[in-house]
């Protein structure tokens, strides 16, 4: 497949609603407080030192879809700015915060309070956040949600996702950057789709492919209780 990210054309117009902009977020991951992990992820004995509870990865789905929804409210407005002659291209370009594609992005940037946010939902996760070493493994694991944490190419899903919407070891902000590549114009369609790519528990990639789970799913499927034969950390139902 190509790696270029195919997606419909935007159609934001001048004036449009910052609602209009966020709504077309809504996908088919399920946000609630009743979630819980799909049965195939749970396995059976504890496995590994470290447990991760369906109450821990809610927090870290939901914080990760609130910076999405964040994000793709801020760069509508970068775009109703730009489009008004409020700002011009290059201050849209530095208050996004690209494009130096690999981090690390200026703090009080769109991409800088993204990647802060995506650091803060792979906290949730054993060894999340690729600075501890898993004694299952001997390695450092990492979710790749941060620019932190995306050089460790030990999750399979972030090297695969990454791999068609930008670049293998690409952090959500990175991947982002890329599809962006400086400017907010046909935004919303881009974060939905890299959105999907980081949340939902199946993601086809290519039309008629049975899919892959998203970036944090695959985690789990590929170091949690049903991942022989590493099994570096427990899932449980809470």
């Amino acid at each position: 497949m190509s790696t270029e990210i195919r997606i419909e054309r935007n159609r934001f117009q001048p004036g449009q609603e910052l609602a209009s902009q966020v709504a077309v977020l809504e996908q088919r991951v399920v946000l609630n407080s009743s979630f819980k992990f799909p049965a195939g992820f749970v396995g059976g004995a504890q496995k590994g030192n470290l447990m991760m509870t369906s109450r821990a990865y809610e927090v870290a789905q939901r914080t990760v879809d609130k910076a999405f929804a964040d994000f793709a409210g801020t760069l509508a407005k970068i775009q109703k700015n730009l489009t008004s002659g409020n700002i011009t291209a290059a201050q849209a370009t530095a208050q996004i915060g690209g494009s130096g594609i690999g981090g690390p992005y200026a703090p009080n940037s769109a991409l800088g309070r993204l990647d802060r946010k995506m650091e803060l939902a792979e906290a949730q996760f054993p060894y999340g956040r690729g600075i501890s070493t898993d004694p299952v493994t001997a390695f450092k694991l990492g979710v790749g949600l941060s620019v932190g944490s995306a050089g460790n190419l030990a999750n399979p899903a972030a090297v695969a996702l990454a791999g068609v919407i930008g670049s293998p070891g690409s952090s959500v902000a990175e991947i982002m950057d890329t599809a962006l590549a400086g400017s907010p114009a046909g935004a919303a369609p881009k974060i939905a789709y890299i959105r999907a790519c980081t949340l939902q528990f199946r993601v086809d990639l290519t039309p008629g492919g049975t899919g892959l789970p998203g970036t944090m799913p695959f985690y789990l499927a590929t170091y949690g209780p049903s991942a022989a034969p590493f099994n570096s950390f427990s899932l449980k139902n809470s």
